[in-house]
């Protein structure tokens, strides 16, 4: 288990989200606690910047669950300072 994990939330260009989680997690729930930050994400931004909301999908005959799949990008990776202080 790594104690410290970089966290890379994403909703393309300009919005996106870093952070350090100093918790002692396996590969396999760092990356679920991205995909889930990446979607806290969305949620957070849905009906703006072209987020499409659940309504707008449904008016647009779009599912919504494959919106926010192609929309959110993340990832989880061990800390590295010279790699990642930059980026928080």
């Amino acid at each position: 288990m790594i104690d410290k994990w970089f966290i890379h939330a994403s909703l393309g260009p300009g919005i996106e989200s870093n952070e350090l989680v100093e918790d002692e997690m396996t590969q396999e729930q760092a990356d679920e606690y991205a995909y889930y930050s990446s979607i806290e994400l969305y949620q957070s931004y849905e009906g703006l910047h072209g987020i499409m909301t659940e309504d707008e999908c449904e008016s647009e005959n779009s599912d919504y669950n494959e919106e926010v799949e192609n929309t959110i990008d993340y990832r989880a990776e061990p800390y590295n300072p010279e790699k990642h202080d930059g980026l928080l």
